[in-house]
């Protein structure tokens, strides 16, 4: 009722969505690369002390900025994570967290430009996820003082999927392409990855560098050890380009990118095939025109593409996003 007869502000609680346990918090931790290697290096310094124990004069001072570095980087996580809160405001979603300073951040549904969700290597064994999104209007002092980016600092998949609904409420669900992009490898489903080619500049990873896209978004997945998934709603869109370097060239592999608001979120993925990522740059200028004219965006210039690394403009009218895109003959 308060609500309908708009009695709420921005920074009224609708509903508390979930709060982060301490002891994932710490499990998250616990299981990072910076708090590996610190477990290392100690262990390490506690040989050397053992064998020869004149090592440490010389290791010591050695190490010591680098573990002050790693203690910082693990405090600040630990700082940002501390009883993490999730809430639904009446203008999108508000985060509170903090250890010593509790810091807070409004980010309203609307300048969500961009979400990505990662899933560590380290964090697999408890089901370990990560999320951070770019938003249009937040940074300098305001992303500073607040928790920035981070709206999910480790959480279930089911706490993903909230997110997703919440922060990209879109007509066509994006939670089944996340969850393909962080699962699959190779050509699977809906995705398109890089050909085998691409080994050579990707050893580990090229079988899981690829995207896909719906009617409402298009996602981005890459990583092998640790995966990544990133979700770019169509109408955010503002350019789609292609580049190359002189190798790629060689090999007729190209880095397909599509260009939003600046901010945490990678949008961008390398080595693909030139043909089927100057299909996807098409495809994709087409769906973002169509999604822009359903909000109501601006139909002049919905159409624009940027060039391709040898200087041709890309142009074709495909109406829908139905599956990977087939190679050409």
């Amino acid at each position: 009722m308060a609500r309908k007869y708009g009695l709420l502000t921005e920074q009224d609680e609708l509903r508390q969505v979930f709060t982060v346990p301490t002891g994932r918090v710490l499990l998250s931790l616990v299981c990072s690369v910076p708090a590996v290697l610190l477990g290392l290096v100690l262990v390490a310094a506690a040989v050397a002390w053992v064998v020869y124990p004149g090592a440490l004069l010389v290791l010591v001072p050695t190490a010591v900025p680098m573990l002050l570095g790693v203690v910082s980087g693990l405090y600040g996580r630990l700082e940002k994570s501390w009883g993490f809160t999730l809430s639904e405001v009446p203008t999108g979603v508000r985060s509170r967290a903090g250890l010593f300073n509790e810091r807070s951040s409004t980010i309203p549904t609307g300048r969500v430009q961009a979400l990505e969700v990662t899933r560590p290597a380290l964090w697999r064994f408890f089901g370990g996820h990560r999320v951070v999104v770019t938003t249009a209007g937040k940074g300098g002092v305001e992303a500073a003082e607040g928790l920035g980016s981070l709206v999910l600092p480790v959480g279930t998949a089911e706490q993903v999927r909230e997110i997703l609904a919440l922060l990209l409420p879109l007509p066509d669900d994006p939670e089944p392409l996340v969850t393909e992009g962080l699962d699959g490898v190779g050509d699977t489903g809906r995705f398109t990855t890089s050909p085998r080619r691409a080994r050579w500049f990707d050893p580990l990873t090229w079988r899981r560098t690829g995207f896909a896209m719906d009617d409402s978004s298009l996602v981005l997945r890459r990583g092998r050890l640790s995966r990544h998934a990133s979700v770019v709603p169509h109408h955010k869109t503002q350019s789609a380009a292609l580049s190359q370097g002189p190798l790629e060239r060689r090999l007729r592999l190209t880095s397909f990118a599509v260009h939003v608001t600046a901010g945490s979120v990678t949008t961008s993925v390398d080595h693909l095939d030139v043909d089927r990522a100057r299909e996807a740059q098409w495809r994709q200028s087409e769906l973002a025109r169509a999604a822009r004219e359903r909000v109501g965006g601006h139909r002049g210039n919905a159409g624009a593409v940027t060039s391709d690394a040898r200087g041709s403009d890309v142009a074709a009218d495909i109406p829908r996003a139905d599956g990977p895109i087939p190679p050409r003959p």
